[in-house]
């Protein structure tokens, strides 16, 4: 991720398939990067996305709401164009 320079990551949660990565997707989180963000910064932002995505995830389905995807609020990134 940050070596290609991309401006977003996120996290994912899926139920658990027969193979690595593909059981059915369950809610997902967007998280926006900054172009001086480091790996160090990267991985904070992922693992505090991860955290917020599976209580609240966890929180919607205890009462009932259906899960949905989340893009967490981000600052636009001077001089860098949108991620598509």
């Amino acid at each position: 991720v940050h070596a290609a320079g991309v401006l977003e990551s996120g996290a994912t949660l899926h139920l658990v398939g027969s193979e690595y990565d593909t059981g059915p997707i369950i809610a997902q989180i967007k998280v926006a990067l900054s172009a001086d963000d480091d790996v160090d910064a990267i991985e904070r932002r992922v693992k505090a996305a991860e955290k917020k995505l599976l209580l609240d995830t966890l929180r919607d389905m205890g009462s009932g709401k259906p899960p949905r995807t989340k893009t967490l609020p981000t600052k636009p990134v001077p001089g860098h164009a949108k991620p598509r």
